[in-house]
């Protein structure tokens, strides 16, 4: 959302040595003397936590005793994560407070970046039976705008969505070469994640034992064969969800 630690004005001076191919005078007894911080500094998150905290402070929102990085106020709640907020609540308060915020500081809006507001909902993020590698020769697609969208669903598979991991693992494999089909299944998993929005994974502690689920098919991949086997464990009430790949005619040897 921000460039954030190039918004800080330091409060202590902090020089460096002059980057490479843009020394002037002699060179090696001139120094560059900085007037923001910038990535890499030890002091740049804790500066940016506070100046970023007494904005926040200054339009209004109080600040969680609990969680020092959650601010609310009525109609909103904002979460703080380095350089990124969270923003939760009705269209009216959102928009106020961005807009009262890009007057203090420089920001950019995430939210829309793949247009996906407008699309119909998917309830599985892969086809079975997908021939991806056919897609190669359809049309090229612009290959930035893909491995930005991958990226995005990898960081969501790894933090909060581990169910869309084998879809995203799948498309991955194209960053370099894109189609226009390949587009096409990346909008799916965006379709399903719309589709989900509202589901989670929850903790209980209140399960008992440990619970194991597991299904798998035989060689229902096109592109390689392969047969694909998931499960999940549950442990005192909480999920934990992997899976596994093996080619298709595979066998373990037992040992003698």
């Amino acid at each position: 959302m921000f460039e954030a630690y190039l918004n800080i004005p330091l409060t202590t001076p902090v020089y460096m040595s002059q980057p490479s191919y843009w020394e002037e005078g002699d060179g090696e007894d001139l120094v560059c003397l900085l007037k923001h911080s910038i990535y890499g500094l030890h002091q740049a998150g804790k500066d940016w936590y506070e100046y970023l905290s007494g904005i926040l402070k200054r339009l209004g929102l109080k600040q969680c005793l609990s969680e020092p990085c959650v601010f609310v106020q009525e109609g909103l709640l904002i979460g703080m994560y380095v350089d990124d907020l969270v923003l939760v609540g009705n269209d009216q308060e959102i928009s106020k407070f961005t807009i009262h915020l890009d007057s203090e500081i420089k920001i950019k809006d995430m939210g829309e970046e793949f247009n996906m507001m407008e699309e119909n909902v998917s309830s599985t993020p892969y086809m079975l039976g997908d021939t991806l590698y056919d897609l190669v020769r359809d049309s090229s697609f612009d290959q930035n705008i893909y491995r930005k969208a991958i990226g995005c669903l990898l960081y969501i598979a790894t933090y909060t969505r581990p169910d869309i991991s084998f879809a995203v693992g799948k498309r991955s494999k194209f960053c370099n070469n894109p189609s226009q089909g390949n587009r096409k299944n990346v909008k799916r998993v965006m379709r399903y994640l719309k589709y989900t929005s509202d589901l989670k994974l929850t903790y209980s502690g209140l399960g008992s034992g440990v619970e194991v689920f597991g299904d798998a098919d035989w060689a229902n991949d096109k592109n390689d064969s392969n047969s694909i086997g998931g499960y999940v464990v549950k442990m005192g009430g909480g999920p934990v969800c992997e899976r596994q790949e093996t080619a298709a005619g595979s066998h373990i040897n037992g040992g003698n």
